[in-house]
């Protein structure tokens, strides 16, 4: 098993000696993209044609590309093209319907955008939702198009991710909260403000980056700044009402078993404090038959490219251009 660690002291150190060098000459297109309904909003970092692009998608359901721009300076140290887009009915994306929200929307908007640029290899990189969007697309699908896949801080099952959550909470929240939260689950109550503040509380402990303001990088503190349009109606119909467990459309979702039909290469991407725990990753390492890596970042939550924004970004350009080396 491919298992690599990095110390949280030396993170450290590179954010303290590491000034960012943005790249001026990086050229950014935003363009809507007519898609059913709506038109998708896509924001392109520009690279050389001749390398296999990376498309970026968001976590949610219901959430932003927003986070994804702290990866803009990934063409620091990877000339490709990088595209990130705001998934139907969110942020800058236009027109939509609620009646339309479904896993096969989002599959089918993504299909979209790449027969949209006419590409005909894609690198894909998922985070949490994006990545169960994209586990689903190679199962079910099977595209010919997909060079290699990443899936940072995801999931391939509902009941173990359930499963997990609720290990956290028993293990790492105050006694009261784990009160209110089992009160409140029983009930259906997801509503109640205690609850809402237990998983405000939870958020913090497993979701949100650890690094404080002297630890943020320009890049990192500028995408935290930005306005977003989250859609509250796409995590509900798909996701339910609680972070803890899933009660929407997705409640089903079992892909465990289906990951050895996964063929291309595939990058794993977790953190030691993640609500995507390495157990589940370890789970989903294992089933993984085809060529395979996994990256835990030590003293990191949900959000790994945040608080290990230079690492995460070297990492996957180390694994991508590695893939094309050997082709």
């Amino acid at each position: 098993m491919v298992f690599k660690k990095s110390s949280i002291n030396l993170r450290i150190f590179i954010l303290s000696v590491f000034k960012l060098s943005y790249n001026f000459s990086m050229e950014i297109k935003e363009l809507f993209i007519p898609y059913k309904d709506s038109k998708t909003y896509v924001r392109m970092i520009v690279g050389n044609p001749r390398k296999t692009p990376l498309i970026l998608l968001h976590g949610g359901p219901g959430s932003t590309h927003n986070s994804f721009e702290c990866l803009d300076i990934m063409s620091n140290y990877d000339d490709r093209t990088i595209i990130m887009y705001d998934q139907y009915l969110c942020g800058k994306s236009i027109g939509g319907s609620k009646e339309k929200v479904s896993v096969d929307n989002y599959l089918d908007e993504l299909e979209n955008i790449i027969v949209y640029f006419n590409f005909h290899k894609v690198h894909l990189l998922g985070h949490s939702f994006g990545g169960m969007l994209i586990i689903m697309l190679m199962c079910d699908r099977k595209p010919k198009y997909v060079s290699s896949i990443i899936l940072a801080d995801s999931l391939s099952s509902a009941s173990l991710w359930s499963e997990e959550s609720h290990r956290l909470i028993d293990s790492y929240m105050p006694n009261k909260y784990k009160k209110i939260i089992k009160k409140c689950e029983n009930k259906g109550d997801f509503d109640n403000k205690k609850f809402k503040k237990a998983t405000e509380l939870y958020i913090k402990m497993f979701l949100a980056s650890k690094l404080d303001e002297k630890e943020i990088p320009e890049n990192v503190l500028a995408c935290k700044k930005l306005e977003r349009r989250n859609d509250s109606y796409s995590y509900e119909k798909l996701w339910g009402k609680s972070e803890f467990s899933v009660t929407g459309e997705l409640k089903n979702y079992e892909y465990t078993d289906k990951l050895s039909n996964i063929s291309v290469p595939t990058l794993l991407i977790s953190g030691s404090e993640d609500e995507s725990t390495p157990y589940q990753n370890k789970i989903m390492y294992d089933h993984l038959k085809c060529f395979k890596k996994w990256h835990l970042f030590q003293n990191s939550r949900h959000m790994t490219y945040y608080d290990y924004n230079i690492e995460f970004i070297k990492l996957v350009v180390s694994f991508l251009n590695s893939i094309e080396k050997d082709k």
